[in-house]
């Protein structure tokens, strides 16, 4: 049996139980905001996006900024980056303009990755991961008799592969000229993102137009040969010297060309000037020495007649 105080604490703890559950039923419906015991600033006077304003006399609740005034963070004073121009502040306008040919941020592997991650989430469902345009959107907006609605041009093409850098990003924030592709400006808010799905796409256009050449090292330049130079520093031209006939002399029976004299250093010492030999007279030559005259030789004795024997 229980007793008294067993009771006691099972009924304490059957109302407890009954409460708890009591206070979690909210019972019916009701339009009016709940009690808020402690508000800390979570209920206050302030407008909404889109309201209606009793305020301000056009009933907007949305203002738009002073004119002459800039919001924090939206200066952009550097047209190239925010633009893609040079300098113009009209980002919008797409007609005479001069677009920049060069990427006005630092080209590194984090870009790289950086803008192959925004392409792949942006551009490739239209142009595909490849550049050529066969995406899924566009594939999908074929009808019944084969005929494609959406037709992304491929990155491959020769005017998109000599399109300025400036032009592409424009293309991306403000849409095409032709209006067949709007702006992303207000998905890919951060302009670094923007510039790097524009590097990104020049890595794809370069993956389809690559030649041996750009990997190809260039032969090194053969070596200079030095310049002989005399005793005073002067350069000695080539050619000089008893080589008459020869390749780098004068030929036989022509004078040399005069030669221009080689720059002086300017701390240089003058040059010696040439001192002129005495003349040296020119000796007689002795007489040749008389040859002797052979004496005639002696006349030949007449021969005996020869003596005939008789008999």
């Amino acid at each position: 049996m229980f007793t008294r105080p067993g009771l006691s604490f099972l009924g304490s703890l059957g109302l407890l139980t009954l409460a708890v559950v009591l206070s979690g039923c909210r019972g019916n419906t009701s339009r009016e905001p709940p009690v808020h015991l402690n508000p800390n600033m979570d209920i206050q006077d302030k407008y909404k996006p889109y309201r209606k304003s009793t305020f301000f006399t056009d009933g907007r609740s949305m203002r738009k900024p002073p004119t002459g005034t800039v919001a924090r963070g939206q200066l952009r004073a550097n047209t190239s980056l925010h633009c893609g121009k040079e300098n113009s502040n009209d980002c919008a306008s797409k007609d005479n303009v001069t677009y920049i040919e060069k990427l006005p941020i630092p080209l590194t592997l984090e870009t790289m990755k950086r803008g192959r991650d925004r392409y792949n989430i942006y551009c490739a469902p239209c142009h595909a991961k490849d550049g050529f345009g066969g995406g899924k959107v566009a594939l999908r907006s074929m009808d019944l008799e084969g005929v494609q609605a959406i037709k992304p041009p491929t990155f491959h093409s020769t005017r998109l592969g000599k399109m300025p850098v400036g032009e592409i990003y424009h293309t991306i924030a403000y849409g095409s000229k032709s209006g067949a592709m709007y702006g992303y400006r207000h998905q890919i808010t951060d302009v670094n993102d923007r510039w790097a799905i524009v590097a990104y796409i020049r890595a794809l256009q370069r993956s389809q137009d690559a030649s041996a050449s750009m990997y190809v090292k260039p032969k090194p330049a053969p070596p200079v040969e030095p310049v002989p130079t005399g005793t005073d520093g002067v350069a000695i031209p080539a050619g000089d010297g008893a080589m008459n006939g020869a390749e780098g002399g004068t030929p036989e029976g022509q004078t040399a060309p005069a030669k221009p004299a080689a720059p002086t250093p300017a701390n240089a010492a003058p040059a010696a000037q040439p001192v002129a030999a005495p003349a040296v007279k020119p000796v007689a030559a002795p007489a040749p020495a008389a040859k002797p005259v052979a004496a005639p030789a002696p006349a030949a004795k007449p021969a005996a007649p020869a003596k005939i024997e008789t008999k």
